[in-house]
């Protein structure tokens, strides 16, 4: 099947790739959501990204959270990030995608995102690692909420 010119299909799944329960293509999609490699080099990466099976079963949230987390390796939040909105929309009581978003708000510098995230992915399943990460976070994001509550105070006197 063409994908219309100017479509990316990194970016996003293509719901007319869908395929039924049990058919063959599901069934690669499976095949495909839970690699055993560990991505290490770029290139490895990057064909690792292309690879992957969205287009197969869009309707996988897990799919796009492991496409988040190689984007979070590559240094693209932007994209984990929107990988990672796609993955909630379609399941929000997985731990993994706010586990990588919190990840690339973190990257962007976003204190109070990540914590927030990194929390969620936390309570929904608890990792020792995402815990760690967290209290580093949340010390940041309370440095910040603390420094714009004396700006506020300055400025109402």
């Amino acid at each position: 099947m063409e994908l219309p010119r100017g479509s990316c299909p990194l970016l996003r799944g293509h719901a007319e790739l869908a395929p039924g329960p049990g058919s063959r293509l599901q069934t690669l999609s499976f095949a495909y959501r839970l690699p055993t490699m560990d991505p290490c080099k770029v290139k490895e990466l990057h064909a690792f990204v292309k690879m992957y099976a969205i287009r197969l079963n869009p309707r996988l949230a897990i799919l796009y959270a492991k496409r988040a987390s190689v984007f979070v390796k590559l240094r693209k939040p932007s994209a984990a990030i929107q990988d990672c909105d796609r993955a909630i929309e379609i399941n929000p009581d997985s731990a993994q995608p706010y586990k990588w978003q919190g990840k690339a708000h973190r990257l962007l510098g976003h204190w109070e995102d990540a914590a927030h995230d990194l929390a969620l992915a936390c309570k929904l399943d608890y990792d020792e690692d995402v815990s760690a990460m967290l209290k580093e976070v949340q010390s940041r994001a309370q440095k910040i909420a603390e420094h714009q509550r004396k700006y506020e105070q300055k400025r109402e006197e």
